[in-house]
């Protein structure tokens, strides 16, 4: 399990996210700037449906709920790249910020970590780990 939050403010841990996308998601929606993933939760896991946006310098990871229309989700999107772009989270209620949302800085290369909330969600990178070791027995 990941247990720091200095694990979870690394480039590492930015990258890493990517491939648990392509592994253990399913892509849902692709935009002009990125693709919008799913990951049902499944009760052995104890890990709540999230929906993953990646983009080029961009990686948001929510909780999703199943009542989230296809344009509320996409809403959220929009304003979750607007408080990046302003670097502002604030404004957002607790409740409507996701668990992670962070931006690599074109010029400098350096990760800027926005919003940052652990919890369950970060052991699907374990879990894809696991199962990606098991299935190569």
């Amino acid at each position: 399990m990941l247990q720091s939050d200095e694990e979870l403010l690394s480039l590492r841990f930015f990258r890493k996210w990517k491939y648990v996308c392509l592994c253990s998601m399913t892509i849902i929606d692709d935009y002009p700037t990125g693709q919008l993933y799913f990951y049902h939760d499944r009760k052995e896991d104890n890990i709540a449906s999230l929906i993953t946006y990646i983009g080029d310098d961009n990686l948001i990871i929510a909780q999703c709920s199943e009542c989230d229309s296809d344009r509320v989700i996409f809403k959220k999107i929009v304003d979750w790249l607007g408080c990046m772009k302003r670097g502002d989270f604030e404004s957002l209620h607790h409740d409507e910020r996701p668990y992670y949302a962070a931006r690599i800085d074109q010029n400098t290369k350096q990760l800027k970590v926005f919003c940052l909330e652990s919890g369950p969600w970060v052991n699907l990178i374990e879990l894809n780990a696991v199962e990606s070791y098991t299935s190569q027995d």
